[in-house]
């Protein structure tokens, strides 16, 4: 059994796959050495690999039964691609057809979303502890997509904002720009056939107004600033709209972060509600304990935004459209 080789760069990326009468199978890589991965079967973690680089893994001493395997990669990779390169079984062994998950949630957002340092228990952390203790699928998006037996995309990138992220930094790359991509440096679109999200949770913002604006920036004020975010932020909700015309919207907003950021959330949802959409709702995260690295949400905090989304969507069972 193989699977087709897979480029990501996204967090939260996972594979999986099903088997039968096999007593071990191969996990092949063709990293950077810079990834870490989860290795699941049947429900249980069996290792993690760390820094993997190009081998292939040979995980055995399993029963000869039916099994499922899953690869979640739980760091971030901003700056390089990784390889999946598949599973693969010994003569004898069968591959199994996975059943389909009927549902499918989208998230897009930033560091929040992707779980920065989120297993941290100190603020103050080098880039070696921000690395070691992020992990994307112990983060809101990847727990509420469990909650809810759903496959799910987590579209999130440190530092990135509507227009302008975490102090100037990358211009050329605001959710926008990268939200179509599959891979960040190839402006390539990413074929949605058969992705079809009856969610799309959407948190961002708050990095365009965290730091002062510098020289040579394009807005002369913060006015202009904000002006700019909330005119590209509702064109990128109607973007959003063509490609998910019946999907249910929910934009994340947080509390107690940067008045300018929060009064402007208010206004696009506004804003964007008047064009008559109905299939777009708002929940307001309240201030966080922010006791990770950088001053990022901890998994206590995690927790309480997984539990509003949740809530929210508990109120509205029509969000899955019977699924």
């Amino acid at each position: 059994m193989a699977t087709p080789e897979f480029h990501h760069q996204w967090p939260a990326t996972y594979f999986e796959s099903s088997f039968n009468k096999g007593r071990e199978i191969y996990i092949s890589f063709y990293d950077p050495p810079m990834n870490r991965y989860r290795v699941i079967i049947d429900g249980k973690t069996i290792a993690l690999l760390d820094k993997p680089g190009t081998p292939t893994y040979k995980l055995t001493g399993l029963s000869n039964k039916a099994h499922t395997i899953r690869v979640e990669k739980i760091n971030e990779s901003q700056n390089n691609r990784g390889t999946f390169r598949g599973f693969f079984l010994k003569t004898g062994a069968t591959a199994l057809p996975l059943t389909k998950r009927a549902r499918q949630i989208e998230f897009i957002g930033d560091s929040d979303m992707v779980g920065y340092a989120n297993t941290s228990t100190k603020r103050e952390c080098t880039k070696a502890e921000v690395f070691e203790t992020t992990d994307s699928h112990k983060a809101y998006p990847a727990q509420v997509a469990r909650t809810y037996n759903a496959d799910f995309q987590l579209n999130a990138y440190s530092g990135i904002g509507i227009v302008r992220n975490y102090d100037g930094n990358e211009p050329d790359r605001p959710m926008p720009v990268l939200y179509p991509r599959v891979l960040f440096d190839d402006p390539t679109p990413y074929d949605r056939k058969g992705w079809a999200p009856q969610v799309i949770v959407i948190a961002i913002g708050g990095n365009d107004f965290s730091t002062p604006l510098k020289p040579g920036e394009k807005w002369k004020d913060l006015a202009a600033l904000r002006a700019d975010w909330e005119t590209v932020y509702v064109n990128f909700l109607s973007d959003i709209r063509a490609q998910n015309p019946h999907t249910f919207i929910l934009m994340g907003i947080q509390d107690g972060f940067n008045d300018d950021y929060f009064k402007a959330s208010q206004s696009v949802l506004a804003t964007y509600k008047a064009t008559g959409d109905t299939r777009i709702g708002a929940v307001v995260y309240p201030k966080l304990e922010s006791t990770a690295c950088d001053w990022h949400p901890s998994l206590n905090d995690h927790k309480t935004m997984k539990t509003i989304v949740e809530t929210f969507i508990d109120t509205h069972p029509d969000i899955w459209q019977g699924k």
